[in-house]
């Protein structure tokens, strides 16, 4: 069978196509719908043409890109085309468009190679908004070879950033192999990026429920990759292909307004997210790959330049970059010259181990809560919210029933209940449930507010998401 042929569409804001893209009135659909069908007419018939496709500086807006990508999805869905690469720089796009764009993503998941969103106008605050963003990223479930994703430019904001971490928080880990293509599965050759133990009746359950769906993360029986990475025979490993955000190498989001509360969730997320020149080593090759900067320390993930990120914050990002990757200490200042930036009085530090670099991460928590309190992020807003309304009405139940029932009502009442996981608010319960708790919380009294709030936080695993822990497969995008 012949080769797949590659096919190069840009429609420059000067074109007559390009005058026809920016009026109303639907010419945008027909003339790409077309213009694609010609070139893939035009070709081997047996083979859908890869299509570079270059909608750059046409200031589009959400309503003639969204005829766009009606007029994509018709040829996605008849085969006549794959898209490798898709750049929409400045096309005045906001999250709406991205609603859009999101059905494209998913027809093209195993295709698309390169999207770039730089220097639109996407920004993440309103709950209509947060919904588009979610659904936007929720697209790349099951894509498996994008190589890059540019959001650069844009005004996200850190309630972007928040999103982007529960979403990487509720995607499986990884299963990279060595020197094998991921259709070539041999045990033999796995490597386990990151190792998630879980309860064996679990396992079974979700093996059961998703043993068919090309979706579903894959459940490994217990000891499968005993050579390579040591597992007990008694656990077992639910692992994810090279797919979803997780196996992107390069996600820019350089000058999008982001601030500490920004950087904090990148803290969660860095440790763990393979080095960019790792995962591009399981991906197709990309006719124009996307070069590494040199003279930053951020690998993959780049977030500089954000001039709100504090020079502090920063120093802790970098310290977390060591700790994936020891070769980045000479582009970073050493975790000692860290350490000195951090003051003698460590808020709860009892909690924290010998890592300079977690000891940072506690500051920063700190430093935040003082400042912007507990709607910094939905995440601490909403463990608050939960352990109030749930103090108050379990103090109410005489029985195991009734407490279960106030759990319901919690659930119902408090707003972004569904950022907690299942594990947050089994804990947020037991704590507002238990009157030992009430001691604990007396003997706080006295120390600043935001350190209270820390001490909760930390004690109900609620500082941030979790990012080892098997996700639920049952909650819907809706609910990420």
């Amino acid at each position: 069978m012949s080769s797949s042929v590659s096919s190069t569409l840009k429609i420059a804001p000067k074109d007559p196509g390009g005058q026809k893209l920016a009026r109303p009135g639907g010419f945008a659909k027909y003339y790409i719908k077309y213009d694609l069908i010609s070139r893939a007419t035009a070709r081997n018939n047996n083979v859908a043409p890869q299509i570079e496709l270059n909608l750059g500086g046409l200031n589009l807006g959400d309503q003639n890109f969204g005829l766009v990508c009606d007029g994509l999805l018709k040829l996605l869905d008849a085969d006549a085309i794959e898209l490798e690469e898709l750049r929409l720089e400045e096309n005045a796009l906001t999250t709406a468009g991205l609603a859009f764009l999101s059905q494209v993503i998913r027809k093209s998941n195993h295709h698309l190679k390169d999207l770039s969103l730089a220097s639109n106008n996407i920004k993440v605050k309103s709950p209509r908004e947060i919904q588009q963003w979610s659904d936007f990223l929720s697209s790349f479930r099951n894509s498996t070879c994008l190589h890059r994703l540019d959001l650069s430019s844009n005004p996200l904001g850190d309630t972007a950033i928040e999103v982007l971490c529960r979403i990487y928080a509720n995607e499986p880990p990884l299963m990279l192999f060595n020197n094998t293509p991921q259709h070539s599965f041999d045990s033999s050759d796995a490597v386990v990026f990151e190792q998630v133990v879980v309860d064996e009746e679990e396992v079974a359950d979700e093996r059961e429920q998703y043993a068919n769906s090309p979706e579903s993360i894959i459940p490994i029986e217990p000891g499968f990759f005993q050579s390579s990475s040591q597992v007990s025979q008694n656990t077992s490993i639910s692992l994810s292909r090279m797919q979803g955000i997780r196996s992107i190498p390069y996600i820019i989001l350089s000058s999008t307004n982001l601030t500490d509360i920004s950087a904090l969730f990148f803290i969660h997320i860095i440790p763990i997210h393979p080095i960019s020149t790792k995962l591009l080593t399981y991906l197709p090759p990309q006719k124009h790959p996307f070069e590494q900067p040199t003279n930053t320390p951020c690998n993959g993930i780049h977030y500089l330049p954000n001039p709100s990120i504090s020079e502090f914050a920063r120093k802790v990002l970098a310290a977390h970059e060591t700790i994936r990757d020891p070769r980045l200490r000479r582009r970073t200042s050493s975790i000692t010259s860290l350490q000195s930036t951090i003051d003698n009085h460590i808020y709860c530090s009892e909690t924290c181990n010998d890592l300079k670099p977690d000891r940072a991460k506690v500051k920063l928590e700190s430093m935040i809560l003082d400042k912007s309190g507990i709607s910094a992020t939905q995440l601490w807003k909403a463990s608050i919210s939960t352990l109030c309304l749930s103090r108050i009405f379990l103090s109410l139940s005489t029985s195991h029933r009734h407490k279960q029932a106030w759990e319901i009502i919690v659930s119902k009442t408090v707003k972004n209940f569904h950022v907690l996981d299942p594990i947050q608010r089994e804990k947020i319960f037991e704590w507002a449930g238990d009157r030992e708790t009430l001691k604990v919380e007396k003997s706080w009294c006295g120390k600043k507010c935001h350190v209270q709030e820390w001490k909760f936080l930390n004690s109900t695993g609620t500082l941030g998401y979790d990012m080892t822990r098997l996700p639920s497969r049952s909650s819907s995008d809706a609910d990420i």
